[in-house]
């Protein structure tokens, strides 16, 4: 077959958010991409929350951020995590896609986490899949590094998307939302 010409294809940069002290969550508005874009991923650095030993949280909308899906089964889920030693879970029914195993990210200086998000087919009716790669610094234990695989139950579209705290708001955050071109 025919080879795309690269520079139509491949990520490509479309927003930048940097989180202010106090916001409840940082959101990503996919809907405005789907002409355009087939999947999306999120880099994100210094995510720090407000509140001490709490987890960091995805969410995903099918109607433009005005609610997420949060309900008991939501999510299906295969997560990885470890501080020294890997222990994994897979659950079936999950209401959010967390960044790490339980509460242990902290707000102290130190302690921000980073973190890699791949959202695939976020358009299609079929499934939207989402991985996420994160890694956390403890001031009391190792390093902590969650790497989680999740399907969106829901077979609508993803217009929407985002990262909050499990309790109380951010903190501070950097993050970078890529579109992948589609290919024609």
């Amino acid at each position: 077959g025919d080879i795309p010409d690269i520079t139509t294809v491949g990520l490509v940069p479309l927003e930048k958010k940097v989180v202010a002290s106090g916001d409840a969550d940082v959101q990503f508005d996919f809907a405005q991409y789907a002409n355009e874009y087939e999947s999306f991923e999120i880099d994100g650095w210094d995510i720090l929350p407000v509140t001490d030993s709490v987890n960091l949280l995805i969410r995903t909308s099918a109607d433009d951020g005005v609610s997420f899906d949060s309900g008991a089964s939501d999510y299906s889920l295969q997560r990885f995590w470890g501080g020294g030693t890997a222990e994994s879970l897979s659950d079936n029914s999950i209401s959010s896609i967390p960044f790490y195993d339980s509460s242990v990210i902290g707000n102290a200086a130190g302690e921000e986490g980073s973190a890699h998000i791949t959202i695939e087919n976020p358009f299609d009716n079929n499934a939207t899949f989402i991985t996420l790669d994160a890694l956390t610094y403890s001031t009391t234990t190792a390093p902590l590094r969650g790497f989680s695989r999740a399907k969106r139950v829901s077979l609508e579209q993803v217009t929407n998307m985002h990262i909050l705290s499990s309790s109380g708001n951010l903190e501070s955050g950097t993050f970078i939302l890529y579109g992948k071109r589609k290919v024609a």
